[in-house]
This record gives C-alpha cells, structure tokens and sequence, in this order.
C-alpha cells in the first residue's frame, strides 16, 4: 500500500494546508481492493496515523484527509474499508480531524 502510493502524509511542517493541519492524501488511482485485503489496507492507515501523531503541528492542529478520486471506479472501492477507516479515525486514534475533501471526482 505505501509502496505503491495510494497513501501518503504530508506533515505540517511542510505547510499542506494554510490552517496548520497535516494532510493524509488517498490516490484510489493507485489503489486496488482486489489486490490488497482490507487487513493490510488497514495496517498501513493505522500506520500513517501513527506518522501522524508523531508530528506535533498534528497533535495540536489536526488532521485534513484528501482523496484524490482520479479514475476512481467500484473496482478500487469498498464501502466496509470506507466504514472500518472511519471508525479507526473517530474511535480510536485522539486526532482531530479538520476537513475530508475529496478532488477530481467525476
């Protein structure tokens, strides 16, 4: 998954977004469900989350996810890994999350 770059991080410090806050990019370009099971896609959010957290401009700022929906199809998308992200990101990891956007839909 983080090999091939359908997940990234781009901390703070690097100054992604003008509020603060770190940005989480998703390429679904990149992404396919058929080739990764959900336990690994879900490994390697959980450990950007902790990349994440690491950082102290995304403790106090937040966090802003970007999916790039690119040649998105219902190939490479699964709504049960949409929930299951969900859930990490409201449940389980003390992050805030400042914004979900999602570019070139359509």
């Amino acid at each position: 998954m983080l090999e091939v770059g359908a997940f990234y991080f781009v901390p703070p410090e690097d100054r992604p977004c003008p509020d603060g806050s770190g940005l989480l990019v998703m390429m679904y370009s990149r992404w396919d469900a058929k080739r990764f099971p959900h336990r690994q896609t879900i490994r390697a959010f959980i450990t950007l989350l902790e990349t994440c957290m690491d950082s102290p401009g995304c403790v106090t700022n937040g966090i802003s996810f970007l999916a790039d929906c690119h040649d998105l199809s219902w190939s490479n998308f699964d709504p049960d890994l949409e929930k299951m992200f969900m859930k990490v990101m409201q449940d389980t990891y003390p992050c805030r999350m400042k914004g979900m956007y999602m570019a070139r839909a359509g």
